[in-house]
């Protein structure tokens, strides 16, 4: 038997600022099952997961964030908590939107990350 270990909660996460200063509260809209590392956007208030498709020529129209930890919302919104600035994560350990034959799909996540001052590195060496 075969035993497949999903994303674990912060697993993404290289640094962060101190205390709580990187974390935030939100509300993960209805309809999605997200999981832990998921790149999402504010939309109205709310958390989605980010369509790096929606910016334009590798210029972000949207901060990106990352989630916690997983949140099904599908039947309804739910609490969840996020990265929300002043990080260095593992691009590598996220989920965004897999590059298209356009592609930029990566280059507009990393670029929406760094608006909110969250770094995302290929491989960060220690």
């Amino acid at each position: 038997m075969t035993l497949t270990e999903g994303k674990h909660r912060r697993e993404f996460l290289v640094s962060e600022g101190n205390g709580g200063i990187s974390w935030e509260q939100g509300i993960v809209t209805a309809g999605q099952n997200l999981i832990a590392g998921q790149v999402c956007a504010l939309v109205d208030g709310e958390l989605v997961a980010h369509d790096a498709a929606a910016d334009s020529n590798g210029i972000p129209t949207l901060g990106a964030v990352v989630l916690d930890d997983d949140v099904d919302a599908t039947a309804g919104a739910k609490p969840g908590v996020y990265l929300a600035r002043l990080a260095e994560v593992n691009l590598s350990d996220l989920t965004y939107p897999a590059e298209t034959s356009v592609g930029g799909e990566e280059a507009a996540i990393i670029a929406a990350l760094k608006l909110n001052n969250i770094i995302a590195r290929l491989a960060v060496v220690e």
